[in-house]
């Protein structure tokens, strides 16, 4: 996690790595910080994939807000 002061300055350093052709692997809580720079988006809850694929999609993905809602299928 990156504070909130300074998360501009680290996505600008990540997008001028991924310009240059380097893969990168992020682990951040903070999905739409990421939207902007990445090609792909895996959100994760208690180990296990919840959904993959363009950041617009994962985005849209109803169940992404489950498991840090609650509710029934939290879990699922």
């Amino acid at each position: 996690g990156v504070d909130p002061g300074s998360i501009a300055e680290v996505l600008a350093l990540l997008k001028s790595i991924r310009d240059r052709g380097v893969t990168l692997v992020v682990i951040e809580h903070n999905l739409e910080a990421l939207t902007g720079i990445a090609d792909r988006l895996i959100a994760m809850t208690l180990g296990k994939k919840l959904a993959d694929g363009a950041p617009k999609d994962v985005m849209a993905d109803d169940r992404l807000g489950r498991p840090y809602l609650g509710g029934d299928d939290a879990a699922a």
